[in-house]
């Protein structure tokens, strides 16, 4: 038998399957940012009143209009047994398409102020470094940040060159290489590098 065989393996998924894919490895993206920025934990599940208090464009302004929104539309969601009456938390991937980048970018923009609730199933992920720093990253300035964090996911890099190397292959042509000082400098400001 040839050892040397290769096949081509296509899949075929319908495009809601995609576009929740798509959706899916944007949001963990984010999340990964908030991880390597020394947050405490990782949120999939909001309430109506979590959604409400964040204001994301798309939705409505009230905790009530945002429930009914979500039985309309038949939005992913969980039972949470808490105190009093039990609540409906929904999941990300349910939001509209607004509504959702907006959470991306507030989690960008927030990554240490997490809406927090003792109901969340997703377990507490340690700090990265051992002591806490304070943390100010404007990743709106730094359009290679999420390509960098593709490159380090990707685990084939063993040092800072190897990083400043393969990071072209994961740009769009109309972003900007950096320089090797300032993925350095990025890496420190989010813990990755240990600052000096």
């Amino acid at each position: 038998m040839n050892k040397n065989l290769q096949m081509a393996l296509m899949v075929s998924v319908p495009l809601e399957g995609w576009e929740s894919i798509n959706r899916r490895v944007r949001y963990l993206e984010a999340l990964l940012a908030q991880v390597l920025n020394n947050n405490e934990g990782i949120k999939e599940w909001y309430s109506s009143t979590e959604l409400a208090s964040l204001k994301l464009i798309g939705l409505p302004e009230k905790r009530a209009g945002i429930t009914r929104m979500a039985g309309k539309k038949n939005w992913t969601r969980r039972v949470v047994k808490g105190r009093g009456t039990p609540f409906f938390e929904y999941h990300y991937t349910s939001l509209p398409e607004k509504a959702f980048n907006e959470l991306i970018e507030w989690i960008y923009s927030n990554p240490a102020k997490e809406v927090k609730t003792k109901h969340s199933i997703i377990p507490v992920v340690p700090p990265l470094i051992e002591e806490p720093q304070e943390i100010k990253v404007d990743y709106s300035t730094r359009q290679w940040m999420l390509p960098l964090m593709r490159v380090i996911k990707g685990g084939n890099v063993k040092t800072l060159g190897d990083v400043v190397k393969k990071l072209p292959e994961y740009l769009d042509n109309e972003i900007e290489q950096p320089t090797g000082h300032e993925i350095e400098e990025a890496l420190r400001e989010i813990g990755v590098i240990a600052n000096k």
